[in-house]
Protein backbone atom coordinates (compact mmCIF):
# COMPACT_ATOMS: atom_id res chain seq x y z
CA UNK A 1 0.00 0.00 0.00
CA UNK A 2 2.78 2.42 0.94
CA UNK A 3 4.49 1.64 -2.33
CA UNK A 4 1.32 2.45 -4.24
CA UNK A 5 0.89 5.72 -2.29
CA UNK A 6 4.52 6.68 -2.88
CA UNK A 7 4.21 5.94 -6.58
CA UNK A 8 0.99 7.98 -6.80
CA UNK A 9 2.59 10.95 -5.02
CA UNK A 10 5.60 10.81 -7.31
CA UNK A 11 3.37 10.76 -10.38
CA UNK A 12 1.33 13.70 -9.01
CA UNK A 13 4.50 15.73 -8.44
CA UNK A 14 5.64 14.98 -11.99
CA UNK A 15 2.27 16.09 -13.38
CA UNK A 16 2.15 19.24 -11.25
CA UNK A 17 5.73 20.31 -11.97
CA UNK A 18 5.02 21.75 -15.45
CA UNK A 19 2.02 23.70 -14.12
CA UNK A 20 4.13 25.18 -11.32
CA UNK A 21 6.92 26.06 -13.72
CA UNK A 22 4.51 27.71 -16.15
CA UNK A 23 4.37 31.48 -15.67
CA UNK A 24 1.06 33.06 -14.73
CA UNK A 25 -0.46 35.06 -17.56
CA UNK A 26 -1.66 38.56 -16.71
CA UNK A 27 -4.54 39.91 -18.77
CA UNK A 28 -6.29 43.25 -19.18
CA UNK A 29 -9.42 44.24 -21.12
CA UNK A 30 -10.10 47.86 -22.08
CA UNK A 31 -13.42 48.79 -23.76
CA UNK A 32 -13.02 52.13 -25.58
CA UNK A 33 -14.82 54.71 -27.67
CA UNK A 34 -13.00 57.02 -30.08
CA UNK A 35 -15.05 60.03 -31.19
CA UNK A 36 -13.28 60.68 -34.48
CA UNK A 37 -13.36 63.62 -36.83
CA UNK A 38 -12.17 62.64 -40.31
CA UNK A 39 -10.60 65.56 -42.17
CA UNK A 40 -9.72 65.18 -45.83
CA UNK A 41 -6.51 66.92 -46.89
CA UNK A 42 -8.28 68.21 -49.99
CA UNK A 43 -11.81 68.12 -51.31
CA UNK A 44 -12.71 64.84 -53.00
CA UNK A 45 -13.21 65.67 -56.66
CA UNK A 46 -15.43 63.78 -59.06
CA UNK A 47 -17.27 64.44 -62.29
CA UNK A 48 -21.04 64.26 -62.49
CA UNK A 49 -22.94 64.19 -65.77
CA UNK A 50 -26.42 65.10 -66.77
CA UNK A 51 -27.97 65.51 -70.20
CA UNK A 52 -26.40 68.87 -70.94
CA UNK A 53 -22.99 69.28 -69.29
CA UNK A 54 -20.35 67.84 -66.98
CA UNK A 55 -20.02 69.39 -63.55
CA UNK A 56 -16.91 69.22 -61.38
CA UNK A 57 -17.93 68.96 -57.73
CA UNK A 58 -16.50 68.79 -54.23
CA UNK A 59 -18.29 66.14 -52.20
CA UNK A 60 -17.34 66.81 -48.57
CA UNK A 61 -14.49 67.97 -46.39
CA UNK A 62 -15.17 66.47 -42.96
CA UNK A 63 -17.18 63.64 -41.38
CA UNK A 64 -17.61 62.40 -37.80
CA UNK A 65 -17.40 58.66 -37.05
CA UNK A 66 -17.80 57.28 -33.50
CA UNK A 67 -15.65 54.14 -33.24
CA UNK A 68 -16.27 51.54 -30.54
CA UNK A 69 -13.71 48.87 -29.68
CA UNK A 70 -11.44 47.30 -27.10
CA UNK A 71 -7.82 46.53 -26.33
CA UNK A 72 -6.80 43.17 -24.85
CA UNK A 73 -3.30 42.51 -23.48
CA UNK A 74 -1.55 39.31 -22.37
CA UNK A 75 1.63 39.29 -20.28
CA UNK A 76 3.27 36.03 -19.18
CA UNK A 77 4.07 36.65 -15.52
CA UNK A 78 6.97 39.04 -15.04
CA UNK A 79 8.17 38.70 -18.63
CA UNK A 80 9.60 41.94 -20.07
CA UNK A 81 7.00 41.96 -22.87
CA UNK A 82 3.29 41.70 -23.53
CA UNK A 83 1.03 41.09 -26.54
CA UNK A 84 -1.63 43.66 -27.44
CA UNK A 85 -4.74 43.25 -29.61
CA UNK A 86 -6.52 46.48 -30.49
CA UNK A 87 -9.82 46.85 -32.37
CA UNK A 88 -12.10 49.73 -33.43
CA UNK A 89 -15.16 49.71 -35.67
CA UNK A 90 -17.97 52.06 -36.60
CA UNK A 91 -20.00 53.74 -39.30
CA UNK A 92 -21.79 56.99 -40.03
CA UNK A 93 -24.20 58.40 -42.57
CA UNK A 94 -24.85 61.91 -43.77
CA UNK A 95 -25.74 64.27 -46.59
CA UNK A 96 -23.43 66.03 -48.99
CA UNK A 97 -23.91 68.83 -51.45
CA UNK A 98 -21.74 70.32 -54.14
CA UNK A 99 -21.79 73.44 -56.20
CA UNK A 100 -21.09 73.01 -59.89
CA UNK A 101 -18.19 74.97 -61.33
CA UNK A 102 -19.85 75.65 -64.67
CA UNK A 103 -21.59 78.90 -65.50
CA UNK A 104 -24.94 77.28 -64.79
CA UNK A 105 -24.17 76.75 -61.10
CA UNK A 106 -26.56 74.54 -59.18
CA UNK A 107 -26.59 72.49 -56.01
CA UNK A 108 -26.15 68.73 -56.32
CA UNK A 109 -27.49 66.69 -53.39
CA UNK A 110 -26.61 63.19 -52.20
CA UNK A 111 -26.06 60.90 -49.22
CA UNK A 112 -23.05 58.91 -48.00
CA UNK A 113 -22.28 56.02 -45.65
CA UNK A 114 -18.79 55.48 -44.25
CA UNK A 115 -17.74 52.24 -42.53
CA UNK A 116 -14.38 51.78 -40.85
CA UNK A 117 -12.55 48.97 -39.03
CA UNK A 118 -9.10 49.20 -37.46
CA UNK A 119 -7.27 46.12 -36.11
CA UNK A 120 -3.79 45.98 -34.54
CA UNK A 121 -1.65 43.16 -33.17
CA UNK A 122 1.48 44.36 -31.37
CA UNK A 123 4.25 42.95 -29.17
CA UNK A 124 5.65 45.43 -26.65
CA UNK A 125 9.00 45.34 -24.90
CA UNK A 126 8.61 46.58 -21.31
CA UNK A 127 12.06 47.21 -19.80
CA UNK A 128 12.11 46.87 -16.02
CA UNK A 129 11.87 50.09 -14.00
CA UNK A 130 11.78 52.25 -17.13
CA UNK A 131 9.06 54.80 -18.00
CA UNK A 132 9.10 53.87 -21.68
CA UNK A 133 8.40 50.90 -23.96
CA UNK A 134 9.01 49.87 -27.57
CA UNK A 135 6.61 47.96 -29.81
CA UNK A 136 6.12 46.54 -33.28
CA UNK A 137 3.42 44.64 -35.12
CA UNK A 138 0.76 44.81 -37.82
CA UNK A 139 -2.23 47.05 -38.48
CA UNK A 140 -5.12 46.47 -40.88
CA UNK A 141 -7.53 49.27 -41.85
CA UNK A 142 -10.69 48.87 -43.88
CA UNK A 143 -12.68 51.83 -45.24
CA UNK A 144 -15.89 51.47 -47.24
CA UNK A 145 -17.42 54.63 -48.65
CA UNK A 146 -20.82 54.52 -50.39
CA UNK A 147 -22.03 57.73 -52.05
CA UNK A 148 -25.43 58.05 -53.66
CA UNK A 149 -26.69 60.96 -55.75
CA UNK A 150 -30.28 61.92 -54.94
CA UNK A 151 -30.62 64.65 -57.56
CA UNK A 152 -31.10 64.32 -61.32
CA UNK A 153 -27.37 63.83 -61.86
CA UNK A 154 -25.39 60.60 -62.03
CA UNK A 155 -21.78 59.44 -61.80
CA UNK A 156 -20.10 60.21 -65.13
CA UNK A 157 -20.23 57.74 -68.01
CA UNK A 158 -21.50 54.82 -65.94
CA UNK A 159 -24.97 56.31 -65.74
CA UNK A 160 -25.41 55.20 -62.10
CA UNK A 161 -26.31 57.16 -59.01
CA UNK A 162 -24.17 55.12 -56.57
CA UNK A 163 -20.38 55.15 -56.16
CA UNK A 164 -18.65 52.65 -53.82
CA UNK A 165 -15.00 52.92 -52.76
CA UNK A 166 -13.56 49.99 -50.80
CA UNK A 167 -10.03 50.51 -49.43
CA UNK A 168 -7.81 48.25 -47.31
CA UNK A 169 -4.45 49.25 -45.83
CA UNK A 170 -1.94 46.79 -44.34
CA UNK A 171 0.93 48.26 -42.33
CA UNK A 172 4.00 47.06 -40.48
CA UNK A 173 4.17 49.32 -37.43
CA UNK A 174 6.90 50.33 -35.01
CA UNK A 175 6.84 52.85 -32.24
CA UNK A 176 7.52 53.91 -28.66
CA UNK A 177 5.40 54.80 -25.65
CA UNK A 178 5.84 56.34 -22.22
CA UNK A 179 4.13 56.31 -18.80
CA UNK A 180 4.85 59.16 -16.37
CA UNK A 181 3.42 59.01 -12.81
CA UNK A 182 2.44 62.43 -11.49
CA UNK A 183 2.01 61.56 -7.80
CA UNK A 184 3.98 59.54 -5.25
CA UNK A 185 1.38 56.77 -5.01
CA UNK A 186 1.32 56.30 -8.78
CA UNK A 187 -2.46 56.63 -8.90
CA UNK A 188 -2.34 59.34 -11.58
CA UNK A 189 -0.17 59.28 -14.67
CA UNK A 190 0.33 60.71 -18.12
CA UNK A 191 0.97 58.39 -21.06
CA UNK A 192 1.53 58.59 -24.79
CA UNK A 193 2.52 56.67 -27.93
CA UNK A 194 4.12 57.49 -31.28
CA UNK A 195 3.74 55.02 -34.15
CA UNK A 196 4.96 54.92 -37.74
CA UNK A 197 3.65 52.37 -40.24
CA UNK A 198 4.74 51.30 -43.72
CA UNK A 199 2.93 48.94 -46.07
CA UNK A 200 0.50 48.87 -48.97
CA UNK A 201 -3.03 49.90 -49.87
CA UNK A 202 -5.64 48.61 -52.32
CA UNK A 203 -8.63 50.65 -53.46
CA UNK A 204 -11.50 49.34 -55.55
CA UNK A 205 -13.87 51.96 -56.94
CA UNK A 206 -17.11 50.51 -58.29
CA UNK A 207 -19.25 52.51 -60.75
CA UNK A 208 -16.29 54.83 -61.04
CA UNK A 209 -16.06 58.15 -62.80
CA UNK A 210 -14.80 56.53 -66.01
CA UNK A 211 -16.31 54.09 -68.49
CA UNK A 212 -14.68 51.27 -66.50
CA UNK A 213 -17.13 49.75 -63.99
CA UNK A 214 -14.38 48.92 -61.49
CA UNK A 215 -11.10 50.74 -61.00
CA UNK A 216 -8.51 49.01 -58.81
CA UNK A 217 -5.53 50.99 -57.56
CA UNK A 218 -2.64 49.51 -55.56
CA UNK A 219 0.41 51.16 -54.08
CA UNK A 220 2.66 51.71 -51.10
CA UNK A 221 1.33 53.38 -47.97
CA UNK A 222 2.77 55.21 -45.00
CA UNK A 223 0.88 56.29 -41.89
CA UNK A 224 1.53 57.65 -38.42
CA UNK A 225 -0.35 57.63 -35.14
CA UNK A 226 0.13 60.02 -32.21
CA UNK A 227 -1.76 59.94 -28.91
CA UNK A 228 -1.32 61.25 -25.40
CA UNK A 229 -3.55 61.22 -22.36
CA UNK A 230 -4.21 60.79 -18.65
CA UNK A 231 -5.04 57.68 -16.59
CA UNK A 232 -6.31 57.35 -13.00
CA UNK A 233 -6.15 54.06 -11.06
CA UNK A 234 -8.73 52.77 -8.57
CA UNK A 235 -6.77 50.01 -6.89
CA UNK A 236 -4.63 47.54 -8.81
CA UNK A 237 -7.36 46.14 -11.04
CA UNK A 238 -9.30 49.08 -12.49
CA UNK A 239 -8.49 52.40 -14.16
CA UNK A 240 -10.06 55.06 -16.37
CA UNK A 241 -8.27 56.89 -19.18
CA UNK A 242 -8.82 59.79 -21.56
CA UNK A 243 -6.55 60.74 -24.43
CA UNK A 244 -6.46 62.60 -27.71
CA UNK A 245 -5.51 60.48 -30.71
CA UNK A 246 -4.54 61.49 -34.24
CA UNK A 247 -4.01 59.06 -37.13
CA UNK A 248 -2.94 60.04 -40.65
CA UNK A 249 -3.36 57.56 -43.51
CA UNK A 250 -3.61 57.58 -47.32
CA UNK A 251 -6.92 58.54 -48.87
CA UNK A 252 -8.30 56.25 -51.56
CA UNK A 253 -7.57 57.90 -54.92
CA UNK A 254 -10.30 59.01 -57.30
CA UNK A 255 -9.04 61.47 -59.91
CA UNK A 256 -6.20 63.15 -58.06
CA UNK A 257 -4.11 60.19 -56.89
CA UNK A 258 -2.52 59.86 -53.45
CA UNK A 259 -3.91 62.17 -50.76
CA UNK A 260 -3.86 62.21 -46.99
CA UNK A 261 -6.71 61.82 -44.52
CA UNK A 262 -6.30 62.82 -40.86
CA UNK A 263 -8.52 61.05 -38.30
CA UNK A 264 -8.48 62.58 -34.83
CA UNK A 265 -10.53 63.02 -31.68
CA UNK A 266 -10.88 62.16 -27.97
CA UNK A 267 -10.59 58.52 -26.90
CA UNK A 268 -12.19 57.38 -23.62
CA UNK A 269 -11.61 53.98 -22.02
CA UNK A 270 -11.72 51.80 -18.92
CA UNK A 271 -9.31 48.98 -18.06
CA UNK A 272 -9.97 45.88 -15.98
CA UNK A 273 -6.90 43.82 -14.98
CA UNK A 274 -6.87 40.15 -14.01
Amino acid sequence: MMKIISTSLAMALVLLAPAQAMAKVGMSVSPKIWMTVENFNAFENAVLRNKTADRQISIREQVNIPLVGAAVTFRPGDAPFDILFNFYGGSTTGDFYAVATTAATEEVDGTYELKRTDVEMLIRWLPENKPWNLFTGFRLNSFKDTQKITSAHFWNATGTTKLVTDTSILLLEMGAGFQAPIDEEGRHRFFGNTTIGFGSFRSEISNATTVVKKNITKGTAAAWDLNTGYEVFFGDMFSLSARYRMYAKPTSPMNDGYNLTVIHGPDLGATLRF
